[in-house]
C-alpha cells in the first residue's frame, strides 16, 4: 500500500493515517 500511495501522492497516504489516528 505504501508504495502505491507514494506513487499516486502523498495526500493519499496521509489521509489514511489520519483517520487511523483519531480512531
Amino acid at each position: 500500500n505504501f508504495p502505491l500511495d507514494l506513487a499516486a501522492g502523498e495526500a493519499a497516504p496521509v489521509a489514511m493515517v489520519a483517520p487511523q489516528i483519531n480512531g
